[in-house]
């Protein structure tokens, strides 16, 4: 359908029968404000409208940011490697825990 500025993209089934709908990245998952949604009826096989980011509602754009924020994609590889660093905390918490209730429960 000529949209070959796509890096990755996912299908979705959409609202109304015969639709689907195309969410497509044009970067690399870093850059939100560049992807778009394709939307296809399924039964001639023709685009039925195209939403970019500007088009969508401040509701899905604000899912976008805080998405791309949860993990830490939004401010790069430092961003990723705090998120990194706190999953990894994370598991610290888990492993003292269970430590601490074995010793607890099993004297």
């Amino acid at each position: 359908n000529g949209f070959t500025d796509w890096h990755s993209m996912w299908l979705e089934f959409g609202d109304k029968p015969g639709e689907l709908r195309f969410f497509i990245d044009k970067s690399i998952g870093h850059r939100p404000n560049l992807g778009y949604i394709l939307y296809l009826d399924t039964n001639n096989g023709e685009v039925s409208s195209v939403k970019y980011n500007n088009d969508w509602s401040m509701g899905d754009q604000a899912w976008g940011v805080a998405r791309f924020l949860h993990t830490g994609e939004h401010f790069g590889f430092i961003g990723q490697t705090v998120a990194g660093l706190a999953s990894l905390a994370a598991c610290f918490l888990i492993y003292t825990g269970f430590s601490l209730s074995y010793r607890r429960f099993f004297k």
